[in-house]
Formats: C-alpha cells, sequence, structure tokens
C-alpha cells in the first residue's frame, strides 16, 4: 500500500486531517472473495465493522449509524466513528469525503452516478447533516479509468451537462476524464481540498478493469478510523436519501 503524498505518483492509500483513510485494494487481495476481504480489512483496522451497499449505478445514499443488513444503493454517509464504509469498483472511480465530528461518506462514482450528481449530493447531503459548511470537508478520488483510455460514445454524451474540461474531442465518439468530472462538481459546490489517486486501473497490471478485460473480480474502496479515533463517537440514527 502507498501512502499519499505530494508527488505526481499515483498512489493508493490517503490519511484525512480528521482522523479516517482510505486505502484501495489490488487484484491480489482477492477482496471479492470472503477470506480474502477479511484478511485485507483486518491489516486496516481490525476492530472495524463495515458495511459496504449493493451498488445499483445510481444516485442513492444511505445515511447509517450501525452494522445492517444489504443496503441497496451507491453511497453511504456516517457520524459513526467505529463503522467502516466501503464502495465497489473496477473503472468506475471511488469517493470518499471527510469533515469534522467523524462525519464522512463514500460513493461509487460510475458516469451513470456521476451523471446524475451522487458526487455533489454526497457532500450537500453531508453539509446538512453535520451543519459544517463544504470548505471544511475534504475530498479523495479513488483509483479509476483515465481519459486515454475512456472513449464514450453518443448516450454518456448527451447524459448530461458534462464539464467542458472533462469531455474531450468532438464527433460522435469522445474521451470522458471521470475523475476530473468529479473533481469539478465538488469544486462548483465550494469543496477545495480533493485528492486524486491518479491510477488508471485499465492501465495498471495490479487491477482489473471492465473496459480492458470485460468481467472479473472489482477492487474495494475503503474509508476507516485511524486507531485513535475508533470508537470516540455514536449516533442511532439512519435514512435513505
Amino acid at each position: 500500500m502507498t501512502r499519499s503524498n505530494q508527488s505526481n505518483s499515483p498512489f493508493l492509500s490517503w490519511d484525512s486531517n480528521h482522523g479516517f483513510s482510505c486505502a484501495y485494494s489490488v487484484r491480489d487481495d482477492q477482496v471479492t472473495l470472503e477470506v480474502g476481504r477479511h484478511q485485507w480489512l483486518s491489516k486496516l483496522q481490525p476492530t472495524s465493522k463495515w458495511l459496504f451497499p449493493l451498488q445499483k449505478h445510481g444516485n442513492t445514499i444511505h445515511i447509517v449509524h450501525h452494522h445492517s443488513k444489504i443496503i441497496e444503493g451507491d453511497g453511504l454517509i456516517t457520524q459513526s466513528s467505529d463503522l467502516g464504509l466501503g464502495v465497489w469498483g473496477s473503472d468506475c472511480p471511488g469517493l470518499a469525503i471527510v469533515g469534522p465530528e467523524n462525519w464522512r461518506g463514500v460513493a461509487h462514482c460510475g458516469w451513470r452516478g456521476t451523471a446524475s450528481g451522487i458526487a455533489p449530493k454526497l457532500l450537500q447531503l453531508l453539509i446538512h447533516q453535520s451543519g459544517h459548511p463544504a470548505e471544511s470537508f475534504e475530498a479523495f478520488i479513488g483509483p479509476g479509468i483515465c481519459k486515454n483510455c475512456y472513449e464514450v460514445d453518443q448516450p454518456v454524451i448527451e447524459a448530461c451537462r458534462w464539464p467542458k474540461e472533462a469531455l474531450i474531442g468532438q464527433g460522435p465518439k469522445r474521451q470522458l476524464n471521470l475523475p476530473l468530472a468529479i473533481e469539478l462538481q465538488l469544486r462548483s459546490q465550494g469543496l477545495d481540498h480533493i485528492s486524486q489517486s491518479g491510477l488508471c486501473t485499465s492501465e495498471s497490471p495490479d487491477h482489473h478493469s471492465y473496459r480492458r478485460s470485460g468481467k472479473g473480480p472489482n477492487q474495494l474502496l475503503a474509508i476507516f478510523p485511524t486507531a485513535s479515533n475508533f470508537g470516540k463517537h455514536s449516533k442511532p440514527s439512519g435514512e435513505a436519501c
């Protein structure tokens, strides 16, 4: 696992300033298998309870404060410091947003979810729930397919008004910079502290890419409390948006 740094090198993990960290699995971790997933998660935070949504490529986000049964959707928000959250991905980037008082969330940001605004929705829900402004949060955009490997056609091009910097070229087929689109959506909502992994799953031999190889084992983006922050706060409620 590589920690985030000030260089331009791609990285697989990130430490926030709010007592939480993110990590992204590799193919050898075999996280789609229960045994492999348990081993990998135990290395990150042995005592956390974990929650992952059953993803639907939409923009449904659930607010949770305790471990529960399977939840359908593509995003999770919590304030419980002893709960680890995660989302699955291959070429679709995972997004983590962390703020004060243990508030944080994750989202699976494929092109459909990004087109329907799941990233700004995650931020706005965190702002609403916490009462803190956008500038008090920080975000990490995990590995995903890069613009050089992601050619898209008319259904994707016409799905929303993509930021002009993120949709490259002219004609019926163009290149989409999905991580940049996510970042620009968040910046338009007032969030300035954003890190990108910079790793392309299609170019990385250590990761599965649907665009490169078809169906296969997904990776996992996990956000979890650091040891010093574990168990500091837990709030018993939950809802879906």
